[in-house]
């Protein structure tokens, strides 16, 4: 191993409870407990990470240890009440919000975004937050959201309107974000058999320049299982100055990018009903730098799922990958 290298190993406990007091109530709680073990606690960036606070209204994690060796902690993933009667819907608490069309890259996805970059992507912070959603029918509905703040992190509104036109989903969202106001939109649909979808968010900076961005995505799945998808981005918001070198930076949700111009291209095939090969390659059009991210997942069985990949990035000191270190990474998922 290199004198840079490092290595972690992360395991984690979740457990999932639906408590429903009586009809049309819901109360959610999901309980995460990981350990973590490797040489990444004792990198300064990981230490930065690590101690950098949620942006999210509540502390709900503890660390019972938290040395160079080992790092365990609990949190509360989730935890929410649900009042649901048709048309109205009410959740109160850390909660997913949900906003966005695109595969890659989520403009409008403002208050749970997720990084590319992050191995496990389907992990998403969460956010504290009363959200009511009100229906006009399979197609249309109303989204208000409020997120709350304190002194260290400013509180967040916004409302999303959606219906269906000639066959295409469609949003319009506006709202103030951590004192930002922000105006967006997205659509999917389909052209043929393939999907096509975009989304985009024009951001009034009150501390800098005002600024958009935007997406465009489409995909194709073919009868024998192949998957294709493309997708652009334009990222008007972007730093100037490398923001991904640091770990922090580098697994945050934000769209936060050093260059504009991306494209992206994902393959996906079944080699066997239980053997799946993914891949993903991005291009930083203005760097010239790429990262790519091949992964296999195993059906072991029913209820266990493996994976492993690789992540690649290359790129000269321009470019948007150029800074950062391969990945090498497995892990295995038992759901009981």
């Amino acid at each position: 191993m290199a004198e840079n290298d490092f290595w972690s190993d992360l395991n984690r406990l979740r457990l999932k409870f639906n408590i429903e007091p009586a009809d049309s109530f819901l109360i959610k709680i999901i309980y995460d407990n990981e350990v973590t073990v490797g040489s990444i606690l004792k990198k300064d960036e990981f230490i930065i990470a690590k101690d950098k606070k949620d942006k999210t209204l509540f502390d709900l994690n503890a660390q019972p240890i938290d040395t160079s060796e080992i790092l365990w902690r609990h949190l509360l993933y989730r935890i929410y009440f649900r009042y649901f009667r048709e048309p109205f819907n009410l959740t109160v608490g850390r909660q997913r919000i949900s906003w966005g069309q695109a595969r890659i890259w989520n403009p409008t996805d403002l208050f749970n975004p997720v990084s590319p970059l992050q191995i496990e992507g389907d992990q998403r912070l969460g956010v504290d937050a009363v959200s009511f959603e009100y229906s006009f029918g399979a197609l249309s509905s109303l989204n208000l959201v409020y997120a709350p703040g304190d002194d260290q992190l400013k509180s967040s509104k916004g409302l999303r309107l959606r219906s269906n036109l000639k066959g295409y989903d469609m949003s319009v969202i506006f709202g103030e974000f951590r004192e930002d106001t922000v105006l967006g939109f997205d659509f999917a649909g389909n052209i043929g058999d393939s999907g096509f979808r975009g989304e985009g968010v024009f951001t009034d900076k009150r501390q800098d320049s005002d600024f958009i961005r935007f997406v465009l995505s489409w995909d194709y799945s073919f009868p024998n299982t192949l998957y294709i998808l493309f997708e652009y981005l334009y990222n008007g918001g972007n730093s100037g100055a490398d923001a991904t070198a640091s770990v922090a930076d580098r697994f945050s949700g934000e769209i936060v990018t050093k260059n504009r111009n991306f494209t992206a291209v994902g393959v996906g095939y079944d080699i066997t009903p239980l053997l799946r090969l993914d891949s993903y390659v991005i291009y930083d059009m203005d760097g010239e730098g790429i990262f790519f991210n091949p992964f296999l997942t195993y059906n072991i069985l029913n209820n266990v799922d493996w994976t492993a990949g690789l992540q690649i990035f290359s790129g000269d000191d321009n470019s948007e990958y150029g800074a950062l270190s391969n990945a090498y990474y497995t892990y295995v998922e038992w759901f009981f």
